[in-house]
Parts: structure tokens; C-alpha cells; sequence
């Protein structure tokens, strides 16, 4: 196989992604995918054997990115409150001016498909690796004193992203980007807490 076998498997990737973003896992058959791609069923199955399995990609690959996106902010910021800024502002900047901009990822195939037990167990996946980084860069603001060493990293995580996911599901039943704003200042304000 050589590099447009390997050219074909990224399209496909990449068709699964933008379609189950767009217009929902329930709504995307392999056929809108391999027609996207413009490749045929029989490539799609050669490299997913399922329609869950691509999901599956499509969750790993929207987890690196992610992460990769939220850590490269977290070295840029000058604190966590800077860091909370800098997320927030590009969460709101895309729900503007992104056509496409429809949320989480993660919460809209969760929400999509909740009893499926091999995308659960990768959404729970991305969720506890994206609340373990939250929580060792929140340990490291406070070693640096930069919060309060009275504040529950664990619990503060927690309350970051429950605040972040809530903002966007708002946002996306209003298309009111204050929201994003509004969260921004009630996890700044959740920062600066003493428990």
C-alpha cells in the first residue's frame, strides 16, 4: 500500500469527522462518508470495519488535537486566569465565525449514541485524560502561586469543563455567544475560590 492508500485512509478520517460534527452520527451513513471522500464502500471497510470503529478514530483524533490545542495555551498563558481567557476567547471567536461551529465533539456523540458501550468507554477515555492535564496544570499554578493552595484541583477541574460543556450546549440552544463570556468569568471566579 503505498501513499495513496495511506491518502485514502485520511479521507475517509476526515469525511467521518466533519459529517458527524455537521449533521449528527445518527444522520451519516458509510455511504455520505465514502461519497464525501470520494471513495467506495469497499475502501471504507478495508480500513474500518465499522461505523463505529471510524467514531471511534473521529473521538481519538478530536482528543489529540484538543489536548494538544488546550496544552500549547497552557504554556502560552501567563497564569491560569490568562489560560481561562486565552480558551474561552478562541471558544467564542470559533462559535462566531465558524459556520460549522456546533459544539463538543465528545457531548454531541455522547448525547447522540449514549448507549454504546465502545464509544462511551472512549469519550470517559478523552474526559479522564482531559481532567487529569486540567488538574496537574492547576497543581502547577498553585505551586507557583498562582492560586490558592486551599483550592481542590480535582474538584476545580471538574468544575471547568461541567462550566465549559454547559456553556457551548447553551450557546448552541441560543446561538448566544455571551455565554462563552459568562462561563469565562464564572471559572475565573471559581478559580479564585478558597475550597
Amino acid at each position: 500500500m503505498g501513499r495513496k492508500q495511506t491518502g485514502v485512509k485520511e479521507r475517509i478520517l476526515f469525511s467521518a469527522a466533519r459529517l458527524f460534527y455537521e449533521q449528527g452520527y445518527p444522520l451519516t451513513a458509510v455511504q455520505n462518508i465514502t461519497e464525501d471522500a470520494k471513495t467506495t464502500k469497499t475502501s471504507f471497510y478495508q480500513y474500518y470495519p465499522s461505523k463505529e470503529i471510524i467514531a471511534k478514530e473521529y473521538l481519538k483524533s478530536f482528543s489529540r488535537k484538543h489536548l494538544s490545542v488546550q496544552i500549547k495555551l497552557m504554556r502560552k498563558s501567563r497564569n491560569a486566569e490568562d489560560f481561562i481567557r486565552r480558551w474561552l476567547r478562541l471558544a467564542s471567536h470559533n462559535a462566531v465565525n465558524m459556520n460549522s461551529f456546533n459544539g463538543c465533539p465528545l457531548a454531541n456523540l455522547s448525547s447522540q449514541i449514549p448507549h454504546n458501550k465502545m464509544i462511551g468507554e472512549a469519550i470517559n477515555f478523552f474526559y479522564s485524560r482531559w481532567l487529569r492535564i486540567l488538574e496537574i496544570y492547576i497543581r502547577i499554578e498553585i505551586k507557583k502561586g498562582n492560586l490558592s493552595p486551599q483550592i481542590n484541583p480535582q474538584k476545580i477541574s471538574e468544575n471547568i469543563i461541567t462550566i465549559y460543556e454547559g456553556a457551548l450546549i447553551s450557546w448552541k440552544l441560543s446561538k448566544n455567544s455571551k455565554l462563552l463570556k459568562n462561563a469565562e468569568e464564572l471559572i475565573i471566579k471559581e478559580l479564585q475560590s478558597r475550597d
